[in-house]
Parts: C-alpha cells; structure tokens; sequence
C-alpha cells in the first residue's frame, strides 16, 4: 500500500507562492518606475521659473491633488492587502480544521482494529454476539478511513483554490468603492 505522504507536500504551494511574489514584485517596480517618471515630470514642470506665479500655483494645487491621490490609493492597497492576508489566514485555519478531523478518523479506525484483536472474549466465533461485534467495527473502520480520505481530498481541494477567489474584479471593486467612500 502506498503512503499518502505526497497529499500533504507543501512543495508545489511554495513554488506557487514564491512565483506569486516574484511576479508582484515585477509589478510593484514597474509602478514604482512610472510613478518615478511621473513625479520628474511634474519636478521639471514645476522647475521653470518663466512661468507666471499663477500658473505654477495652479501646478502646485494640481501636484498636491496628485500626491493626495497616490495617498489615498497607497492606504487602499495596504487595507487591500490586509483583507486578503485575513482570508488567507482563515483558509489556513479551516485547512487545519479539515487536517485534524482526518487525523481523528484515523485514530478511530486505528482504535478499532485495536480493539478487535485485543478482544479477549472467550466464545466460538460463530456467535451472534462476536458476530455483531466485529460487523460494526469493520463497519466504523470502513466509514473512519472514508472520512479520512474525504478529508485529505477536501485540504487538497482548498489548497487547490486558495488564491482563486480574490481576483482582480473584486480588488477593483473594493479600490473604486474605497476611493468613493
């Protein structure tokens, strides 16, 4: 019989998240690269000193707005992100209530092919008694070891999922319902 050890390998989830990181990373400095060409631009607007004092006014009134946007749309990020942390955090927590309801069908099953050869019941085997017996604990055996299976398939399922759920559709939403809150 082969070992289910493979079922609870994190590895493809850390290549998983590692990828997730580098690509977020790519991104975050491609931002931060135009967000950088966006503010010398506005730094050599402002520079010229042959504008009149209203227009650089004007300028100075439009950059504040800017820099008051990029403020507001930091903060929705970070509270973004840690709405997505708790999610994440609360897929992890159900992750290890499955994990533990499978390793408590285990040790029932385990407790139960105990039981039947530490029976020390001193009767033929045809006995209805020893009969009932043993139907109903290989019938708990059978239904323990099925819970336990359904449970590792169901931790494997929601690891399977886990990032599906928070898309770019609800992060927009949130950004747009935030900024015009």
């Amino acid at each position: 019989m082969r070992s289910l050890h493979f079922l609870s390998s994190s590895k493809p989830l850390e290549f998983a998240m590692a990828g997730w990181d580098v690509l977020t990373n790519h991104i975050y400095q491609e931002e931060k690269k135009k967000w950088r060409i966006e503010d010398n631009r506005w730094k050599d607007i402002l520079g010229h000193k042959h504008e009149s004092f209203h227009k650089q006014r004007e300028l100075s009134t439009t950059l504040r707005t800017y820099t008051e946007d990029m403020k507001q749309l930091l903060n929705i990020r970070q509270l973004w992100s840690s709405h997505e942390r708790r999610q994440i955090e609360d897929l992890d927590e159900a992750v290890e209530n499955v994990r533990a309801l499978a390793e408590l069908s285990t040790m029932i099953a385990a407790f139960n092919i105990v039981a039947i050869f530490d029976f020390q019941f001193y009767a033929p085997f045809n006995t209805p008694m020893v009969m009932i017996f043993c139907f109903f604990t290989a019938l708990t055996i059978g239904v323990e070891l099925n819970a336990c299976v359904a449970c590792h398939l169901m931790i494997e399922a929601i690891q399977r999922t886990k990032y599906a759920f928070i898309g770019e559709e609800e992060e927009a939403e949130f950004v747009w319902r935030a900024k015009y809150w």
